[in-house]
């Protein structure tokens, strides 16, 4: 059981660093969306986001078909073809690994740090206690 555990947890661990990273890059844009306009605007990013997960689910599904037919699978065979069973092992890993990999390149072009982020949250509380906007360029 131990055994099991630990498996999923090192086959879920990339994932779970992803939505971490992927929420806070979220949060982040929102803020300097709200810094650079003044305007908050977390309703629409998470509303965008959202149908962007439905698209995503769509593409999934569209992609299932494709594999399916691809293969040659057959609905309620009693056995299926060597080159069937190699595609249902086979061809959706290799579209995980392909996603995974394609996931990544935000990350390599995200060039927002620590010290951005507290700035614009130091220069968003000032606004908010002084009732004003700051000048964004200085």
């Amino acid at each position: 059981m131990w055994f099991v555990c630990l498996i999923n947890m090192l086959m879920f661990f990339p994932s779970l660093l992803k939505g971490i990273l992927y929420w806070s890059m979220i949060s982040d844009s929102v803020d300097y969306l709200e810094w650079r306009t003044g305007e908050r605007n977390d309703g629409m990013v998470l509303a965008i986001e959202g149908f962007l997960g439905k698209v995503t689910g769509s593409l999934g599904m569209l992609s299932t078909v494709i594999i399916v037919s691809i293969i040659k699978y057959v609905p309620n065979a009693a056995t299926q073809s060597e080159y069937t069973l190699k595609g249902l092992f086979y061809l959706p890993n290799l579209i995980a690994i392909v996603g995974i990999a394609f996931s990544t390149l935000p990350y390599f072009f995200y060039h927002f740090s620590r010290a951005d982020h507290q700035r614009i949250l130091k220069d968003l509380k000032l606004r908010k206690e002084h009732g004003k906007t700051l000048n964004i360029w200085s």
